[in-house]
């Protein structure tokens, strides 16, 4: 059975294979997605999630990321943290939803060296 660190892995992967095949939209939207798993791996048992959900909204992830011992020793560190996955999430809502911007391959190419950044941080590379 898969968790959300298989799945970020997984997601990871995929955007590299993505970028090498010239699919920076699709690059940018796994890598934002494995940052995504890797922190709600990190998630602490007990923290308050919606109704019938096993994993929190983006937003409330922002939240935790920037009051959660668990995503680093210090403020300053998860500022940092959330700082990459606000990044990672503003150019994921470009690709996805913003057919009429274009993204980059050197975009792409930034959004997997933050992903990979925040997944060696949570222990997922």
């Amino acid at each position: 059975m898969w968790d959300w660190g298989d799945l970020s892995t997984d997601a990871r992967h995929a955007a590299q294979v993505l970028f090498r095949a010239g699919h920076p939209r699709s690059c940018v939207s796994r890598a934002y997605f494995a940052a995504y798993c890797a922190l709600v791996s990190r998630l602490p048992s007990g923290v308050p999630l919606p109704r019938g959900r096993r994993n929190p909204p983006h937003n409330q992830l922002l939240r935790l990321v920037r009051h959660e011992p668990a995503f680093g020793p210090s403020q300053s560190d998860r500022r940092a943290l959330r700082t990459d996955l606000h990044y990672l999430r503003e150019l994921r809502n470009s690709a996805d939803y913003r057919p009429g911007m274009s993204l980059t391959q050197a975009e792409a190419r930034n959004a997997l060296s933050v992903c990979h950044a925040i997944c060696r941080r949570m222990g997922c590379v």
